[in-house]
């Protein structure tokens, strides 16, 4: 074999290598994407309560 023949199978079989190495990240991270919507999902509705709260307290300290 070839230096040039060589050089072809290491770089294929690197490609190969990240090619499996991708697809393992993204099925790891499909996994984990529904959990990551939920825990989204409550930290911005925390922050919407938050703000309403705060509203409250400006309003009432405006009245006073």
């Amino acid at each position: 074999m070839s230096g040039f023949e060589i050089a072809g199978l290491q770089a294929l079989a690197q490609s190969t290598y990240l090619v499996i190495a991708l697809h393992l990240l993204e099925l790891l991270l499909k996994q984990h994407h529904p959990q990551r919507r939920k825990e989204h999902e409550h930290s911005v509705t925390g922050v919407a309560k938050h703000q309403r709260e705060q509203e409250r307290k400006t309003d009432d300290s405006e009245r006073s």
